[in-house]
């Protein structure tokens, strides 16, 4: 009688966790989706070409701490940064398909490059 005055709360616990499992969202339900791209030492980012969505959100990020990254192109209408992470997100009305150019700015030593983002429906 004790074993199962031990056991059916311990039962009744285990049972309620389990079943109470939250809800999965199907990646077509997620809003929107990020792009992540890594910026080296000589600027150079990986991949190059990036690939994002419109409507989505593409950071940036140095590879070498302390230096300070931003970013611009005509894709993008709002880029922020802090320190070696930049954000930008994409135009909505950005053109499929297209080789785009944006900017890559190392505020910490002064240098640029333009590598290529491409927008995918």
């Amino acid at each position: 009688m004790r074993r199962i005055l031990i056991t059916l709360p311990i039962l009744i616990l285990l049972s309620a966790c389990c079943c109470n499992n939250p809800p999965r969202v199907a990646p077509a339900q997620v809003p929107f989706s990020a792009a992540v791209v890594a910026i080296d030492d000589d600027l150079r980012a990986y991949p190059d070409p990036a690939h994002a969505q419109r409507g989505s959100i593409v950071h940036f990020v140095h590879l070498r701490p302390g230096h300070d990254l931003s970013v611009d192109s005509e894709v993008f209408d709002d880029v922020q940064h802090q320190g070696g992470h930049a954000w930008a997100h994409v135009r909505a009305n950005a053109e499929y398909g297209v080789r785009h150019k944006y900017t890559v700015h190392d505020l910490t030593t002064k240098k640029d490059n333009d590598p290529i983002i491409i927008i995918d429906p």
